[in-house]
C-alpha cells in the first residue's frame, strides 16, 4: 500500500521574544501529541504523526508532519486542521505539556551538545544567550492565555503550505 507524507506548514508571525518562544515550544509539543494520540493511537490511520518548529530572528513556521495510507490523505488533512482550531488549551492540558518540556530540557542539561544546540538556537532567534535553566523559568511561567493566543493567531488561517509525497 502507498503512503502519503503529509506536511502542514503554517507561518509563526510572532514577535520572538523569550516569553513568546517558551510559549510556542509549549503549543507545538501540545499539537504534537494531540495528533499523535489522534491518528496514530485513536483512529490507527497514521504511521506517525509529529508537529515541529523553526524560528529565526524575524519569524518561524510551525511544520505538522503525517504519514497515513494514499486513501486517508483526506481525512487526515481535513482533521488536522480541525484539532489545530479545537486544540485544548485548558490548565490541566497546559500543566502536563510543561510539565513533559521541562522534564525533557532538564534531562538536556547532562548533554553539552544539546545545552550547545539549545543555546545557539535561542541566540538566532532572539539575538540573546538564553540559558536551558532560564527556559525552564519560562516555561514554567506559560499562561493559557498566551498558548490560547498564539494558536487562534497561528492556526486561525489557512495553513501557508500543504504538502504531499508519494513514498
Amino acid at each position: 500500500m502507498r503512503q502519503i507524507r503529509i506536511g502542514l506548514i503554517y507561518k509563526t508571525k510572532i514577535s520572538l521574544l523569550e516569553k513568546t518562544l517558551s510559549a510556542l515550544d509549549v503549543l507545538v509539543q501540545l499539537v504534537s501529541l494531540d495528533i499523535f494520540y489522534h491518528f496514530v493511537y485513536n483512529l490507527g490511520i497514521a504511521y506517525s504523526a509529529t508537529a515541529t518548529y523553526f524560528t529565526y530572528s524575524d519569524d518561524g513556521l510551525i511544520m505538522i508532519d503525517i504519514t497515513t495510507s494514499a486513501d486517508k490523505k483526506l481525512k487526515v488533512v481535513d482533521d488536522a486542521k480541525k484539532i489545530l482550531v479545537n486544540l485544548k488549551t485548558d490548565s490541566e492540558s497546559l500543566s502536563k505539556i510543561r510539565d513533559m518540556l521541562i522534564g525533557q530540557y532538564t534531562i538536556n542539561l547532562e548533554d553539552v551538545r544539546e545545552k550547545t544546540r539549545f543555546v545557539s538556537s535561542r541566540y538566532i532567534e532572539t539575538g540573546r544567550i538564553i540559558s536551558i535553566k532560564k527556559w525552564l523559568c519560562l516555561l514554567e511561567k506559560v499562561s493559557n492565555k498566551e498558548v490560547t493566543d498564539l494558536k487562534k493567531r497561528i492556526f486561525g488561517k489557512k495553513p501557508l503550505v500543504v504538502t504531499l509525497s508519494i513514498h
